[in-house]
């Protein structure tokens, strides 16, 4: 595989995840208007780029750093919403 192709592949998939979680976040945030909504049209499409950017590092015998976003991601997450949860009003 040439260095051309994957890195259209990569653009393309990241195009995709931008735009889908885009998508996702800003179903989330006009599906519950008057309600606190954690994660958005900002965090969806962010999470979604940061996944793709980790599957294509991973590719192969490296899955490591795979595991490492996903423990990355998943504490920010925790975080995040403990945060947002626990806000004074």
């Amino acid at each position: 595989m040439s260095a051309e192709i994957v890195n259209f592949e990569f653009i393309i998939h990241s195009l995709i995840a931008v735009g889908l979680g885009g998508l996702i976040g800003l179903e989330r945030e006009h599906r519950l208007p008057n309600e606190k909504v954690i994660a958005g049209v900002r965090t969806f499409p962010l999470t979604a780029l940061a996944g793709v950017i980790f599957s294509f590092l991973a590719t192969g015998d490296n899955l490591a750093l795979l595991e490492i976003g996903v423990i990355i991601f998943g504490g920010f997450a925790l975080i995040m919403a403990f945060r947002e949860l626990h806000r004074p009003k």
